[in-house]
Order: C-alpha cells, then sequence, then structure tokens
C-alpha cells in the first residue's frame, strides 16, 4: 500500500521510532532540483530550549500533499483517552487517505447558495466516516490554546485565509492586499500575519510568507506553535492543467499530453516527499491535494492564471481533510495538556477589523517570536 496507509484506507503511524521519546523531529526543505526536493530531518532533545519542548509533550507529524507538499506539526502525547468531537453512535472506521484520495466533487445547496464540497469515496467494501463541511465548533474545542502556524508561498495563503475565514467569529475575509504587505516584507525578513480565531477557544493562526524553509527552524526554536502547517513544495510547479471537472482520468490524460509544462512531475515530486519521510522514521499522515485541485481547474483566478484560485473551494476542503485527521488522533488528554500552556507573547490579532491590512503598531511586537 502507498506510504502512510494501511489496508482499508486506515492511516498508519508512518515508521515512527517509538525508541526515542527524547528527541523531537522537525522537517524544512534543504533543495529542489528538476527531480523534486528534499528533506532534512534535525532531531533535538527535549531539554534543548531550541528544540521546543515547552509544552512537556511529544509530538505527530501529519503531512499533507498537495500540488505542493504541507507538513503539520501538532503536539500531543501518548494517551489511551477517546478523541473528542467524534460521533460515538457511528461505528463505521473513520476514512483513511485512499477513501479521501478516491473522492469526488459533489454539489449542494446552503440557503439559495449553490456550491462544491470534496466528498470522500470508500476504498474498501465498508463504507467509511467523514465529515465532508468543515466543523468550526469541532476544531475549535480539539485545538483550544493553540498556536498553528502556516509558513509558504501564495497557495498556502489560500489555506490560511480559508481557515481566518472558516473558524473567525466574524467569518473574517482576509484580503489580497494584507498578502502582498506580507509577501513584499517577507523578502525583507517577513511580517507575521496573527488572527485570533474561535472566540473563547482562544486559537491563534499565524502566516509567515516564505519561498524556501531554510529560515523555519530560527523562529520555532523560540516559542513552538503547537501546529505547524509548511509549504515545501517547488513555487513554479504548481500549476492546474485546464480541462474537465472532477474526471481525474481526464485530467491526467491532460497532464500526459502536455509534457512541456512539467504536471507530470506533480505525484513523482510528492512521492519522494514521502519516500524521504519515511526513511526519516518520522510519525506522519497524508492529506493529499493533487486530486482534490486538478479536478477543480474551473475555480483557477483567472484565464492567464492556473497557479492561484478564484474560488475558496480547494482550500476549503483541503481544511476539512485537515481537521479529519485532528478529529481522529487528538485525545482529550491532548486537548487538556495544551490547553494550561501559558504563551509568553500577545497572541492578539494584528488584522483590522475589516480585513483589509494590517495594524502596523502590533506587527513588530518586540516579545513576538515568529
Amino acid at each position: 500500500t502507498p506510504a502512510g496507509t494501511s489496508s482499508l484506507g486506515t492511516p498508519n503511524r508512518g515508521s515512527a521510532s517509538r525508541g526515542e521519546p527524547g528527541y523531537l523531529r522537525k522537517i524544512r526543505r534543504v533543495r529542489t532540483t528538476e527531480e523534486g526536493f528534499k528533506f532534512q530531518v534535525n532531531r533535538r532533545r527535549k531539554s534543548d530550549p531550541k528544540g521546543g519542548g515547552r509544552m512537556g509533550v511529544g509530538t505527530r507529524i501529519l503531512v499533507c500533499l498537495f500540488l505542493m507538499s504541507i507538513a503539520v506539526r501538532v503536539a500531543n502525547r501518548e494517551s489511551a483517552s477517546e478523541p473528542p468531537s467524534l460521533d460515538a453512535t457511528d461505528r463505521k472506521p473513520l476514512c483513511g487517505r485512499e477513501d479521501l484520495r478516491r473522492g469526488k466533487w459533489a454539489e449542494r445547496t446552503i440557503g439559495n447558495a449553490t456550491g462544491h464540497r470534496w466528498e470522500a469515496a470508500s476504498a474498501g467494501a465498508v463504507p467509511c466516516r467523514y465529515h465532508a463541511d468543515f466543523d468550526r465548533a469541532a476544531f475549535c474545542e480539539l485545538m483550544a490554546n493553540v498556536v498553528v502556524m502556516f509558513v509558504g508561498d501564495s497557495l498556502m495563503w489560500e489555506m490560511y485565509a480559508s481557515m481566518v475565514r472558516l473558524t473567525d467569529d466574524n467569518n473574517l475575509a482576509l484580503s489580497k492586499r494584507v498578502h502582498l504587505r506580507v509577501t513584499y516584507q517577507g523578502s525583507r525578513g517577513g511580517l507575521p500575519v496573527m488572527v485570533n480565531v474561535c472566540g473563547n477557544s482562544n486559537v491563534t493562526l499565524v502566516y509567515r510568507w516564505t519561498k524556501h524553509l531554510e529560515g523555519v527552524e530560527g523562529y520555532l526554536g523560540q516559542q513552538p506553535p503547537a501546529a505547524l502547517v509548511m509549504n515545501t513544495g517547488r513555487i513554479t510547479r504548481m500549476t492546474t492543467p485546464i480541462g474537465p471537472v472532477n474526471n481525474i482520468t481526464e485530467m491526467e490524460g491532460v497532464v500526459a499530453a502536455t509534457p512541456m509544462y512539467n504536471w507530470e512531475k506533480f505525484k513523482h515530486q510528492n512521492q519522494l516527499a514521502l519516500n524521504m519521510l519515511e526513511s526519516s522514521s518520522t510519525e506522519y499522515e497524508v492529506v493529499d491535494g493533487y486530486e482534490i485541485g486538478i479536478q477543480r481547474p474551473d475555480t483557477r483566478a483567472s484565464p492567464t492564471d492556473c497557479l492561484h484560485n478564484g474560488s475558496p473551494d480547494i482550500a476549503d476542503a483541503e481544511n476539512a481533510v485537515l481537521l479529519h485527521y485532528l478529529r481522529a488522533y487528538r485525545t482529550a488528554d491532548d486537548v487538556s495538556a495544551v490547553s494550561r500552556h501559558r504563551y509568553d507573547f500577545d497572541r492578539g490579532t494584528n488584522v483590522n477589523a475589516a480585513g483589509t491590512d494590517l495594524e502596523w503598531s502590533l506587527v513588530n511586537r518586540k516579545d513576538y517570536p515568529y
């Protein structure tokens, strides 16, 4: 079965070594080639202040493969307690990686509006369980008092902006101007975007623009977030071919017929990432955005922009899959442990109420670790 997947689509633990509880493992991209990219895995003891062991909990890496690759680092600890926010009356097994990859876009209607959502399709004989719609209440319960950091390029910004809108009390829509601000400053050392969401659950979503990830370890060592989402794919290859919607066979035909665009390298480069993770003994799960994105060429931002999306559907679907894994593996003990943590910096929102610009007096706070 593919890396990160066991039979019947049940997620496994990768090839994690439980014999080294004193180490935390971090992943970053160190080089991109025509064939793909390479990861470097660093190990530090929990006692090392730069290793990120302040919460007294272990770590699990959740890896998400979109047309780019994403790594999500979730703080937790080993526990026998059951995950919260799951329907105990539904005994169907949770959908795994293959079930989600086999999914399709389904039309849905909310009020007078018609849209689409990504729905899983069981890869085995037994139906599996998946919440296709992002559940704000479940996310806020599971991630209470958590700092979630998104690090990457403009496609990572789409996922970040989607998560802010899905979890903010007032459905805050961040404008492109905010992203342009941090992109320009990002080339000069970076500006963070910070939005506090989920009301009293106090979840903090942070975005930091970077084309490469060489600088990630520096600010992670200062005050590690409880979850980290990184874009580790190559910025120049994130294109979606123009073609039929919701038909993976035809879309793969378009890919094969247009080698000049390097679209056929998507799967190969994602597999390189999985191979590196597997050889690193890092515990991981996989969220695939390749199948989600390639079947929605209609969401492209414009006829001349096949890189970005004019609709939030794809980013919303990726966040729903991310939440699915959080619901599967984050335990009540995990939630309790992080809820007691005290951060030593101000986690207030540094974007104005309209979402159109940064609150400049709050951007360069001296106590801010990222």
